[in-house]
């Protein structure tokens, strides 16, 4: 907010600077998380696993070493890659949340749900539900928040507009968000399909 509000930034910008960066700080709170020995995994009778004194003497999965090389180092390497070349604004901010989502997600079938919430719906855990909006939109498609690049040449011709778009497997437009000078908003279309892209 203090960047956005003394560099004069449009919230995007701000957050696709930002976005190749969290990952390593993720990675170091997970790696703290595995030196204080908290917030383990699930029991395992794997090579992986280890004894964590104040879960028991049943070896369990490192779930915080999984974490920090999938949310930390690869997230890491990917956004660092993609964000190399020029991308559309809030590319790389899209890309985080699909890309943490999913490895949160995956991680959570090996880590310890948190002892006071146990498992939910559909034997899911509360860090996999809350990871769920990141890589699904409300149909179920999953498709991340991008945004809309030479999908509407109205919109290409108007730098001064931000779109935001959710495109299902379809090709199609599910939600749109537009906002204009001055922050005006217009209402998204229902339902927009793609036939190219230049």
């Amino acid at each position: 907010m203090v960047l956005r509000a003394v560099a004069q930034k449009r919230w995007l910008d701000v957050t696709d600077f930002v976005a190749p960066l969290v990952p390593l700080g993720l990675a170091a709170g997970r790696l703290g998380n595995f030196i204080n020995g908290e917030l383990w995994g699930r029991t395992t009778d794997s090579a992986l696993g280890m004894v964590f004194p104040p879960a028991g003497p049943e070896p369990r999965h490192p779930s915080q070493l999984y974490q920090f090389a999938l949310e930390g180092l690869l997230l890491f390497a990917v956004l660092w890659i993609y964000t190399r070349r020029r991308r559309p604004l809030g590319a790389a901010s899209g890309l985080f949340l699909v890309g943490y989502g999913l490895c949160r997600f995956v991680v959570e079938f090996a880590r310890e749900p948190d002892s006071f919430l146990g498992y939910l719906a559909l034997g899911l855990t509360m860090g996999q539900w809350l990871s769920l909006p990141m890589i699904l939109d409300r149909r179920g498609d999953a498709a991340p928040c991008l945004p809309a690049c030479g999908q509407g040449r109205a919109d290409a011709a108007r730098p001064d507009e931000v779109s935001l778009v959710r495109i299902n497997r379809d090709g199609e437009i599910r939600h749109r968000w537009t906002w204009g000078r001055g922050g005006n908003r217009r209402p998204p279309p229902r339902s927009v399909h793609i036939r190219g892209r230049d």
